[in-house]
């Protein structure tokens, strides 16, 4: 059966055991531990950590602390990768999308040589085959609801992927959120001090609607650029969603105290 938290805000909906209530089992230390008070409701739906100092650390793929949560997007945490993988060019070919790229295919090539392929049994069996990632064309000059809007409009379903730009301009304060992404003219400085992401050299998963064969990354400072998708690579962080069963059972998300999942 279900043993209902007593309090939802601080701790997980639930937990699932096949003992019964007349068992008289410590109900609190069998929820989870994870505190939704640290996490913002942004203006598409999304728990989300913003801020500059973010608790978000959970141990996956073997990885103590090596991954961070973005947010929980309906019943699915969505991590990414606290350190860089490396450097790989988006793609091979000239125009740039995301579904069929070269670096689409490796992050989630199951065979030998693939990313996916690397991964621990436990951490595949914990990701989901998530069906909406957003994957459509942006603007580098765009807000975060602005760039939010363009790219739900291609969806992909897949195991791994990258973070989008809107994600990028979300971790940010509030008051951040309707600076244009790009850092033309812009002084970003302020915005980057208050987001635990921006200073991250990498791949967004979309294209760049301001310029042909170009995709859309980060330079450092909060700030958002196009990049063409066939050199001056830079970093890949790869993200997961997590299986709506995967739980966080541990932790606090500080870094010498990461979150601990099960499934």
């Amino acid at each position: 059966g279900y043993y209902y938290c007593n309090n939802k805000e601080t701790l997980h909906d639930w937990y699932t055991t096949t003992s019964s209530n007349t068992d008289n089992i410590d109900i609190t230390s069998k929820c989870s531990k994870f505190n939704y008070a640290d996490l913002t409701e942004t203006p598409d739906g999304v728990l989300r950590y913003i801020g500059p100092s973010a608790n978000n650390y959970v141990t996956f793929n073997g990885e103590y602390a090596g991954w961070r949560i973005i947010g929980k997007y309906g019943d699915n945490f969505k991590i990414i990768k606290a350190s860089r993988l490396g450097y790989f060019n988006y793609d091979n070919k000239e125009y740039s999308s995301w579904e069929g790229s070269s670096l689409q295919v490796y992050l989630n090539k199951e065979t030998e040589g693939g990313y996916y392929y690397s991964l621990t049994d436990t951490a595949k069996n914990m990701i989901e085959n998530y069906n909406n990632w957003h994957v459509g064309a942006s603007s580098a000059y765009s807000t975060a609801a602005s760039a939010y809007n363009d790219e739900i409009r291609v969806t992909w379903t897949g195991k791994v992927g990258i973070m989008t730009s809107y994600e990028y301009l979300y971790s940010a304060n509030q008051s951040c959120w309707t600076t244009a992404g790009t850092n033309y003219g812009t002084n970003r400085t302020s915005c980057a001090g208050t987001s635990w992401i921006a200073n991250l050299n990498e791949w967004f998963i979309n294209p760049s609607s301001d310029a042909n064969s170009c995709t859309l990354g980060s330079s450092y400072n909060y700030s958002v650029n196009w990049i063409g998708g066939t050199g001056n690579a830079p970093g890949v962080y790869p993200v997961v969603y997590l299986k709506s069963n995967v739980q966080i059972v541990g932790g606090t998300g500080a870094q010498d105290n990461p979150y601990i999942l099960k499934q």
